[in-house]
């Protein structure tokens, strides 16, 4: 509920304008990183490296990667009740999400 009343709207190129980069979301006490409700965010990692989320992602805002994204996720899990997006990858840029573990995830929406 709290994206359908955030300024700016997080489906919006405003919201895109002053999102926040992954790379400075912190993992909470779980290992998980959290796209906040109401919040834009995008992946700004262009080396190719790997970015490792052992909580999982949880996404309730809105996570947009771009064209030059071009990295790996590596998590537990990936749940979204927001929105994620995705442009098509530059040419010699790719993303790569791999689910790693056994442990069973129980998922119970805000």
């Amino acid at each position: 509920q709290c994206n359908l009343v955030a300024s700016p709207a997080i489906d919006s190129i405003e919201c895109l304008d002053a999102a926040i980069p992954l790379s400075e979301l912190n993992m909470d006490e779980t290992g998980m990183i959290t796209v906040p409700c109401g919040t834009c965010v995008y992946a700004d990692i262009q080396n190719g490296s790997t970015l490792t989320i052992p909580g999982g992602l949880h996404v309730v805002g809105r996570l947009h990667f771009p064209s030059s994204a071009n990295f790996v996720l590596n998590t537990t899990s990936v749940m979204v009740q927001g929105h994620l997006d995705m442009r098509i990858p530059d040419v010699g840029s790719k993303v790569k999400i791999t689910l790693y573990g056994t442990q069973k995830k129980i998922f119970y929406p805000f």
